[in-house]
């Protein structure tokens, strides 16, 4: 194939992705259909089909790229060797970085969005639930390693279950974990809902901390 025929397809294949990403994270993956892709994206359904062979792949192939390309961008900073305390500000800076992965200003709807198409993911894509047991085992195995770096360096207690504790941490700050009444709830903020969290997080530390 042609190499500059073949930049122009890949250039095509990410703009495709790009907006239907948007389409989806803004009106959830029931209400998008093709007919409203092809519209949107001013591209033909056979234009479309040449890339994806269904709204389910499609969405599938959006995930991969904007869901799990994120986290395979950050994880070599989550996976440092720090301290619990470096951890949970290490953390949560992801915030900041996850804006910035998606080009986004303030918008406080974004991560209730954002939270919505990980619930819809989970329905529709196969192996998203096996994918994201491994992510999280992953963080587990960072989160309990900084917790007994800290009891080493004498900044954590000694008696502290490392392996819950990481749980505990893990389970804090997962995306995945809004529910279905938040989602429903146009007064929610999940800037506010941020803050508290990170609240917990530091209070969690301060009961453990020497």
């Amino acid at each position: 194939m042609n190499v500059h025929l073949l930049f122009i397809m890949e250039d095509k294949k990410e703009y495709i992705l790009k907006r239907a990403f948007n389409l989806f994270l803004d009106k959830g993956y029931d209400s998008v259909s093709m007919t409203m892709l092809h519209q949107e994206l001013n591209i033909s359904r056979g234009a479309i089909y040449c890339y994806f062979e269904s709204k389910d792949a499609l969405f599938i192939a959006t995930i991969d790229r904007f869901y799990f390309g994120f986290i395979e961008r950050i994880t070599p900073k989550l996976s440092m060797n720090v301290t619990l305390r470096e951890r949970i500000d290490l953390y949560y800076s992801h915030v900041v970085e996850l804006k910035k992965f998606y080009n986004l200003k303030k918008n406080d709807k974004f991560f209730l969005k954002y939270a919505a198409l990980i619930i819809q993911a989970i329905k529709i894509y196969p192996s998203f639930i096996n994918q994201m047991n491994q992510i999280r085992e992953h963080e587990y195995q960072n989160w309990e390693d900084s917790i007994r770096m800290s009891i080493e360096k004498g900044e954590v207690r000694a008696d502290v279950n490392t392996n819950v504790m990481a749980k505990v941490f893990v389970r804090l700050i997962d995306f995945s974990k809004v529910n279905d009444e938040e989602l429903s709830n146009k007064n929610f903020r999940y800037n506010d809902n941020l803050k508290s969290i990170i609240e917990q997080a530091n209070y969690i530390y301060s009961l453990i901390k020497v």
